[in-house]
């Protein structure tokens, strides 16, 4: 049984060039993100968003549960995270400067209610 599986996705210009990707790992049937990157020159284009996009479409299809991923307070990627769907699942404090960690979630699978 493989449990953890590893997703590598990038985005390149027109010259080939890597201006984007993105690190994420299948886990008892979570996917979790470890890095998503865009070059700053390339930002505001819509390429973050076709990464996650991507990557949640995989997600759907393996029939995963949710998508987790971290970010730190001084990343300004909050905005882009609810965006997308995510909200906070817990914030970790006590690093240096006191800033904070934002750890987010998005569910992809609803179970039902059960009926009494």
């Amino acid at each position: 049984v493989q449990r953890v599986s590893t997703l590598l996705l990038k985005a390149v210009n027109a010259h080939n060039q890597t201006v984007g990707g993105i690190a994420a790992y299948i886990f008892y049937g979570s996917l979790i993100i470890d890095i998503l990157w865009v070059n700053p020159n390339y930002r505001y284009q819509g390429i973050g968003s076709a990464l996650l996009k991507e990557v949640e479409d995989m997600a759907r299809k393996a029939y995963l549960k949710f998508i987790t991923v971290s970010t730190m307070e001084w990343w300004d990627s909050l905005d882009f995270y609810y965006k997308h769907g995510f909200t906070i699942e817990f914030i970790r404090e006590g690093f240096q400067n006191n800033q904070r960690q934002f750890h987010l979630i998005k569910k992809l699978i609803h179970e039902e209610n059960s009926m009494d």
